[in-house]
């Protein structure tokens, strides 16, 4: 992993990684299904590290979420960006229940 939140001119990125075939990946965590604004807010995050990065450096964009709307699923379908099906994030309310850690 390079860093967990990356600061850019498009806001602050979930995760930033290099997967095991040495690209780059952007992932944008959600807890709730995600939507057309999630989508949009990914690949602000994708252009903004290819921006970064020489043209021939490939970037993925993974929403993460425990479901996906149609639009949005079409929308990143017509990006080439990824939806991956989580559940391990604890919902709102077991988070705000959980001990801050710093």
């Amino acid at each position: 992993m390079l860093n967990r939140e990356l600061l850019s001119g498009a806001g602050d990125m979930d995760l930033y990684a290099r997967d095991s075939q040495g690209r780059y990946v952007v992932v944008e965590l959600k807890r709730a299904k995600a939507r057309q604004e999630a989508v949009h807010q990914l690949s602000l995050y994708v252009d903004a590290v290819r921006a970064l990065l020489p043209h021939s450096a490939v970037v993925r964009g993974v929403l993460a979420a425990p479901s996906i709307s149609r639009p949005a699923a079409l929308t990143l379908e017509r990006l080439s960006l990824e939806f991956k099906e989580i559940h391990a994030l604890p919902s709102a309310q077991e988070a705000a229940a959980q001990p801050e850690l710093f």
